[in-house]
């Protein structure tokens, strides 16, 4: 057991290292990579935490932006490439016909969505907690409320999985890296605004967060469970 675990970890790093090594030198490359992040760095860094200082003082439900569309926005838009790019790319069958197994080249796929995400939502939250602290104008360094921080972390990463699961699902249904990208980041977007304006009210206690926390934990088990087992591999390279 122990040596097919290790052979299955092999495996998956050699497909998170072709993932990554493939983002770093496809057209625009690492240029596109630090555009992005610069991007969401002056919007959701600068821009909405100049504007909005108060919340970051008390959890406050607009944080839902940082939790869950941020997260969203950036994992959906990686894994629109995951499948439906290398099957643009005419790149698809040639990784469908090695060794690897199934469950390799998707936790490996997964794995790289979630270091890309998370990476960019560290730099994002490093940004906001720099700027909040120049904008108070204290003495005194200012840190995050222990909620906001799991929201910032856990909560986000586990985000991240769940919405990375269910791309990657789309990306290996889709024709198009466009239309998985376009599904993904509309899904997102609808999720979010009924929070984002007021309509769903949520209560950013402990209890609650744990509660979402748990419940996403479970979702994103089972939504791997089930894409690894609906990876049908034959489907795809016919």
């Amino acid at each position: 057991k122990k040596g097919v675990r290790s052979r299955i970890m092999r495996d998956i790093m050699i497909v998170f290292r072709k993932e990554m090594k493939e983002w770093l030198h496809a057209k625009g490359g690492l240029a596109s990579i630090v555009f992005n992040l610069l991007i969401y760095m002056g919007m959701f860094g600068v821009v909405l935490p100049l504007a909005q200082v108060e919340i970051w003082k008390v959890p406050s439900q607009l944080l839902v932006f940082y939790f869950f569309f941020l997260p969203s926005l950036i994992a959906s838009t990686t894994t629109a490439d995951a499948f439906a790019g290398e099957r643009e790319r005419k790149t698809l069958e040639t990784l469908l016909s090695t060794r690897l197994s199934d469950r390799a080249i998707f936790l490996g796929k997964l794995a790289a969505v979630f270091v890309y995400t998370a990476t960019m939502l560290f730099a994002v939250d490093l940004t906001v907690l720099t700027v909040v602290n120049i904008a108070d104008g204290s003495p005194h360094f200012f840190m995050f409320p222990g909620e906001t921080l799991f929201m910032l972390g856990p909560l986000a990463w586990i985000v991240t999985l769940f919405v990375a699961n269910l791309g990657l699902f789309i990306s290996l249904k889709v024709q198009s890296a466009r239309i998985a990208q376009q599904i993904g980041s509309f899904g997102s977007l609808l999720i979010s605004l009924p929070v984002l304006f007021g309509v769903v009210e949520l209560s950013m206690s402990w209890k609650n967060l744990l509660m979402v926390g748990t419940v996403l934990l479970v979702a994103v088990a089972v939504s791997t469970a089930a894409s690894i087992a609906l990876f049908q591999r034959q489907k795809l390279i016919q």
